[in-house]
């Protein structure tokens, strides 16, 4: 029996984050978020594997440890405009037929994207309510049913809106989210993959008028990267080719204002 292959959906600065003063913004994230991001992309994934791969992706988020610029999110508003980002394996090292092996790797992505502080030890949910760590399990795997019962151990979703420790918990934002509500990836994305199954994160949508609820233009878009002067989350994912339908608009919009 083959061990259980698993890898990660990446987008936006989750790949090419490293703590230096060249990439990273300094407000309500310390640079050893992106010191963590690196040294979890060098020990855990197997990078020279990436691939990239169409995914429902768009600029959707006024984030504001960017300066409130618009950071990427999935969206069922772009399954038929589909943008690009990047699938990397796990190193061949982890065995995820060992339950303990997927529930320490979520924790690490959780970390990685800020869900669970780095510094904090103890912190082990894999969600805010600003996004949650969630599953793609391929259903061509032989191994579907066994990731399926380690997931739904491991997410342990609850009712209320608080969970045991007070942390307020996620909520879906859209009429029609990508995900159900045991934080698995809808079977309307095509995700082409040999890999039994990937984590990624899901981030709420969130317009820069928070009465607004809709995505930003690319003409909201290019004003609030011209608003800022920060233009650096943009162009990185574009070096990256990660990249939305989007992105051609934007740039043109820049151009001109």
């Amino acid at each position: 029996m083959r061990h259980i292959r698993g890898g990660v959906i990446i987008i936006g600065s989750l790949f090419w984050e490293t703590g230096d003063k060249k990439n990273t913004i300094q407000e309500k994230k310390p640079k050893e978020l992106g010191q963590f991001r690196k040294k979890w992309r060098e020990e855990n994934l197997h990078l020279a594997e990436k691939k990239t791969i169409p995914l429902p992706i768009r600029y959707g988020r006024c984030s504001s440890t960017r300066k409130c610029t618009y950071t990427m999110v999935f969206s069922e508003t772009v399954l038929q405009n589909l943008g690009q980002g990047l699938i990397i394996p796990f190193n061949k090292k982890f065995d995820f037929s060992k339950y303990i092996t997927l529930k320490e790797q979520a924790i690490l992505l959780a970390k990685a994207e800020g869900i669970i502080e780095v510094t904090k030890k103890q912190e082990k949910q894999l969600y805010k309510k600003w996004g949650c760590i969630a599953v793609y399990i391929n259903k061509n795997s032989e191994y579907k049913e066994v990731i399926k019962k380690y997931w739904e151990k491991l997410i342990k979703l609850k009712t209320s809106k608080y969970d045991i420790n007070g942390i307020e918990r996620f909520e879906f934002a859209n009429n029609s989210p990508l995900i159900n509500d045991k934080f698995m990836l809808s079977e309307n994305v095509q995700v082409d993959t040999d890999l039994d199954f990937l984590l990624f994160t899901y981030i709420q949508p969130k317009h820069r008028n928070e009465s607004l609820e809709a995505y930003p233009t690319a003409i909201e878009i290019a004003e609030e990267i011209n608003r800022t002067g920060y233009e650096t989350y943009f162009y990185k994912n574009i070096e990256n080719k990660i990249f939305t339908a989007l992105d051609n608009e934007v740039i043109e919009k820049l151009l001109k204002i």
